[in-house]
């Protein structure tokens, strides 16, 4: 494991590689931004003088039409914003990534970019912004409530202390009356003992889960956990955590004060973070990427096969249309994931969700440095939870 100044040294070095080409795009931003208020000038107050030297070169004697004039005007418009938004594109790159299977073709993405060649810092962790921890790896977990959609995104995998780790920043979705709620938004971490290549220790006996402590009194919850016994978290964390297992003294060998607070601390810096802003351009980038997508899926379902009846019973009751802020409203009431940390371990799966109301893993505006300290503090204290939850299970037989 890295040293917090090893690490801090090499993050500065990265960040100044990002820094030249953002510098280089800013200046092009700038540039085609005046570019494009001396176009809309001309296309306002001077519209015929373009026209007619456009027309004395193509040998047209004819007088300029109001619909000409128009035309070059919403012309003149459309070019404008692509003036202005081409350098914010370009700069960010591609969505795609390269950073679990690299390809000839790979198209360049700034986060990409970023994030991978940070997490090969900790023994070969490989990022990518697409992709996650899928519901198929999670499907026996109880901790996720109800919900309708489950977004995944910037998939982190790896091995720490010879046991296999997966991680995605993840958005849990309730639909009702067609509006959306976040029961979760965080990081979702799977440590995976079946996947280690040398097995330092056998699978989990029992099951055994902790949950936000006003959770124990809703009755979805409860019929969740019938037929398991309750188990009091170790010191302060019996206010605020409820505890449920099938192995009483196997939960309270694994459930220690140490081991929660770790993770505990970890947590409260994610929920803590200050300098995850979202700028213009941020947004326009989302908004565009978003109404992409919602136009090709639209596009196909209308060349493509007619919708099974099941499939538009679904989209009836839960299609929420198209959504161009990524903005869901948190749900702090007692059934949102929202609060603090919760984990869950058996056979040979431990899992923990760390709730932060930010996008995790995302660089920053064209107007501001890629990567900054607190994206610096937060990534190595991810390492150093991780590095410390799997050295802990590890040790414990």
């Amino acid at each position: 494991m890295l040293t917090q100044e090893e690490f801090n040294r090499e993050f500065q070095a990265i960040s100044a590689a990002l820094e030249k080409r953002r510098r280089f795009f800013l200046t092009l931003f700038y540039l085609c931004a005046l570019a494009a208020v001396l176009l809309l000038c001309s296309a306002v107050f001077y519209p015929s003088v373009p026209l007619l030297a456009i027309d004395r070169l193509a040998g047209i004697t004819a007088p300029l039409k109001r619909s000409d004039i128009e035309s070059f005007r919403i012309f003149i418009f459309f070019f404008c914003v692509y003036l202005v938004l081409a350098p914010i594109f370009k700069y960010r790159g591609s969505n795609s990534s390269a950073g679990l299977k690299a390809t000839l073709n790979a198209k360049f993405s700034l986060k990409d970019e970023a994030y991978s060649r940070l997490f090969k810092l900790f023994g070969g962790f490989q990022f990518a912004p697409h992709g996650g921890v899928s519901l198929v790896d999670i499907r026996n977990c109880t901790l996720l409530a109800e919900h309708q959609v489950y977004f995944p995104e910037d998939y982190i995998v790896g091995e720490c202390n010879e046991m296999a780790v997966r991680l995605c920043d993840a958005n849990v979705v309730r639909v009702k009356d067609h509006k959306r709620t976040s029961l979760f938004k965080g990081l979702i971490i799977v440590c995976d003992i079946s996947q280690i290549s040398v097995k330092l220790r056998k699978n989990f006996s029992g099951r055994t889960a902790l949950i936000s402590d006003p959770q124990k009194n809703i009755a979805a919850i409860k019929e969740r956990y019938i037929g398991m016994k309750k188990f009091t978290p170790p010191g302060t964390f019996e206010s605020v955590l409820a505890g449920y297992t099938t192995d009483a003294e196997e939960a309270r060998k694994i459930i220690t004060s140490a081991l929660l607070e770790g993770i505990e601390r970890f947590a409260r810096q994610a929920q803590g973070l200050k300098q995850q802003r979202e700028y213009w351009d941020d947004k326009v980038a989302y908004a565009t990427l978003a109404l992409g997508s919602y136009l090709k899926e639209k596009y196909i379902s209308f060349v493509g096969k007619a919708e099974l009846p099941a499939e538009r019973e679904y989209d009836e009751k839960y299609d929420t249309g198209l959504d161009l802020t990524k903005g869901d409203p948190l749900d702090m009431s007692d059934g949102g994931l929202n609060k603090i940390f919760e984990l869950e371990y058996y056979d040979d799966k431990f899992i923990f969700t760390i709730p932060c109301p930010y996008d995790l893993f995302e660089t920053s505006s064209i107007f501001q440095p890629a990567l900054n300290s607190e994206d610096a503090s937060f990534l190595y204290e991810l390492m150093q939870c991780l590095d410390g939850v799997t050295s802990y299970l590890n040790r414990i037989q």
